[in-house]
């Protein structure tokens, strides 16, 4: 990833910050990476043959500008564009049919306005008011896969037709308006609120993804945008200089929540979920005994329910979790910690970890959700140095137990991993 990032002082009540950036990234799965066609017996047939793979690669161009201005003591204007254009070049993603190990384009666009003010209603009343206009499209108005619903045969390897669809969303758009509410109680306390509404786009992934590992994917020409309507209430506590306390509150409704669904067929897909609700408390515990140590804490409960949940028919693996009605990968229960040794004002030390368990999954599902993913710890450090006025250096140690876990089947998390940067600026 490369960027810049350019802020003018205009005035002193007037602000303008612009960025441009540009990300590549590869992925390169490889399924066999033997000599011999690797035969798998489930229905659909679904084998991999000698150097089979799939492979990703995007280029993503974006900009953004926003421009800030104070219009009184007791109001803030901002008002901002942004968009971004991204090529791939890739295996299984594209539109149309994927031809093995053949590399096919697919472009995807977005743009977005926003607007927000801030006003200061009263010394401790502050209201925020905005407004966002997204818009999200891509390059191609029909798909065509595998129907492997029907194979043909009576023993593998069996023969698929091909279908072609017409792709419903070939763009979505919404607005998402939000309005939050700070009220400062005492100069130790406050209170917030607030309510929005929001939408996400489907990925190329979600539209158009064919395989992963030992399943088969069926692309969907009906897959819609999702959208959420979300509900917060909070509270942050001082406790003298050392100790500070938040408590919140959260609530959202989910429109089409977008979820992958895995048939007893070992094809899976993504889908609409008509209804469903995600709502938990949120605490963050932070403690500073000293300026050079600084210490934090964080619970989550979630409750994350498909409100509109039916028995599938075909049965799906989602049918045997304990709670079919709970979504998958949302764990009920997070816990995380992490402190901070700063023994210079250049030099920073963090050690941090984090703790989850799922109660559902989507494959190899269980009525007692044994050996489920998740119950694991997994540590991150890093140590940050002011190496010169306009410039840090970062390295990063991530997973350093090297624990092995997955936080889906099949898809191990990675290792023990490295990373080091470094940021200017002028």
């Amino acid at each position: 990833m490369v960027g810049l990032n350019y802020v003018n002082l205009l005035s002193d009540h007037l602000s303008i910050d612009t960025r441009i950036y540009y990300t590549h990234n590869g992925t390169r799965y490889e399924y066999n990476t033997t000599g011999a066609q690797q035969i798998s017996v489930p229905i659909p047939y679904y084998s991999k043959a000698p150097g089979d793979y799939n492979e990703t690669y995007s280029d993503r161009f974006g900009a953004g500008t926003k421009l800030d201005w104070r219009v009184n003591n007791s109001n803030r204007l901002v008002v901002g564009l942004e968009g971004s254009t991204t090529d791939l070049k890739t295996t299984q993603l594209t539109a149309e049919k994927p031809t093995a190990n053949v590399l096919g384009d697919i472009n995807e666009k977005s743009w977005a306005a926003f607007v927000q003010d801030e006003w200061k209603i009263t010394d401790k009343l502050t209201s925020l008011l905005s407004l966002r206009y997204d818009w999200n499209g891509i390059n191609t108005d029909e798909t065509t896969y595998l129907d492997y619903k029907n194979p043909h045969g009576f023993f593998p390897p069996y023969t698929y037709d091909t279908k072609t669809a017409t792709i419903e969303n070939q763009s979505v758009d919404a607005f998402s308006p939000r309005v939050a509410l700070n009220f400062k109680a005492m100069d130790d306390m406050s209170f917030r609120a607030s309510w929005c509404m929001s939408f996400r786009a489907p990925t190329l992934y979600e539209r158009f993804i064919r395989s992963a590992g030992p399943y088969a994917g069926i692309p969907n020409p009906a897959l819609d945008k999702e959208s959420m309507t979300a509900y917060e209430i909070g509270m942050f506590k001082q406790f003298g200089d050392k100790v500070s306390l938040d408590v919140a509150g959260f609530l959202n409704d989910y429109n089409d929540l977008i979820e992958s669904i895995i048939a007893s067929d070992r094809t899976f897909q993504y889908t609409n979920i008509t209804k469903a609700r995600i709502w938990g408390i949120e605490t963050s515990l932070n403690y500073k005994p000293t300026s050079e140590w600084a210490l934090n804490a964080a619970y989550t409960y979630m409750n994350a329910k498909n409100r509109s949940y039916t028995v599938s028919n075909p049965t799906v693996f989602n049918d045997d979790n304990p709670d079919p009605t709970w979504l998958a990968y949302r764990p009920e229960h997070t816990v995380s910690a992490g402190v901070t040794f700063k023994p210079l004002n250049q030099l920073a030390f963090n050690l941090n970890g984090r703790y989850s368990k799922y109660k559902a999954i989507s494959h190899y599902t269980n009525t007692a959700g044994l050996n489920y993913p998740g119950d694991f710890i997994v540590l991150n450090t890093g140590v940050k140095y002011l190496a010169a006025d306009t410039a840090v250096l970062s390295l990063l140690c991530r997973n350093i137990g090297n624990v092995q876990y997955e936080k889906a089947e099949w898809f191990r998390a990675p290792g023990r991993s490295f990373v080091a940067g470094v940021d200017f600026t002028f």
